[in-house]
């Protein structure tokens, strides 16, 4: 049995089989199917309060509405997972706009889809240690722009570790 459900989130949706699975579901089930980027958003409500780990992964889950996400942003605990899904550049900047602390800016500036007004508020941040982080872990489009603005930090540890930093091989996807 373990063998199946170690698939459910790669399985084609099929609301029938997600309704019988949320029946009765085993410990990881629920988790795995809120993972199934084909989930749609009547099984997707069922699975809004239910366990903590099934919350996290519809936070993460891409194929999600902007409705059921905007239902999860107002459980802070599941902002570092928001922060990590790529669907909307909307939600990550209403994640960031919510609160944040130092795990959910690593999961922003990890994040190809984060926009640059979140990033530029990010490189502009009074910690230098979320600055460093920001230009170590960002991704995507404006990367250029948000290493260019550390590149001129106020501070010289900033500075140094921006150019470190530009001068590896960045991936354009993290590892979400």
């Amino acid at each position: 049995m373990k063998a199946a459900t170690a698939e459910l989130g790669a399985i084609v949706a099929d609301p029938e089989l997600f309704d019988a699975l949320l029946d009765r579901p085993g410990p990881d089930t629920a988790a795995q199917v809120a993972a199934n980027r084909q989930i749609d958003d009547r099984v997707a409500r069922r699975l809004v309060y239910h366990s903590f780990p099934a919350r996290v992964e519809l936070a993460r889950n891409p194929a999600v509405s902007a409705e059921i996400l905007e239902r999860l942003l107002k459980d802070p605990a599941l902002r570092p997972f928001l922060a990590q899904n790529t669907s909307s550049p909307d939600l990550l900047r209403q994640v960031f706009e919510a609160g944040f602390d130092d795990e959910v800016l690593f999961w922003l500036a990890s994040n190809p889809a984060t926009p640059f007004d979140v990033l530029e508020k990010i490189a502009v941040d009074q910690k230098p240690h979320r600055r460093v982080m920001l230009a170590c872990q960002v991704r995507g489009a404006h990367a250029e722009q948000v290493l260019e603005i550390l590149r001129r930090d106020r501070s010289k540890a900033v500075r140094a570790e921006t150019l470190v930093a530009a001068s590896r091989p960045r991936m354009n996807t993290p590892n979400l």
